[in-house]
């Protein structure tokens, strides 16, 4: 199942996969959102994009999905 997870993240889009890595970096929905210019409401909903196209539920779930994936890649 977590192989599975690690695929999907090739799924985002581009402005998915930028909220994600700020929102992660970050840690705080407002900062994430003021960083990428957008509403925080706008960042929630990519939020939720993400977590539909990754199934998990949580948003702690999205850490651990980031950086496995952000350590295989460096």
């Amino acid at each position: 199942m977590e192989s599975n997870k690690q695929t999907n993240i090739d799924k985002l889009t581009t402005r998915e996969a930028d909220a994600l890595e700020t929102l992660v970096i970050s840690g705080n929905t407002k900062v994430a959102a003021i960083a990428l210019n957008i509403s925080p409401r706008t960042l929630e909903c990519h939020i939720e994009n993400i977590k539909t196209k990754l199934g998990v539920r949580y948003k702690h779930q999205l850490n651990a999905i980031f950086f496995q994936n952000y350590i295989r890649k460096t």
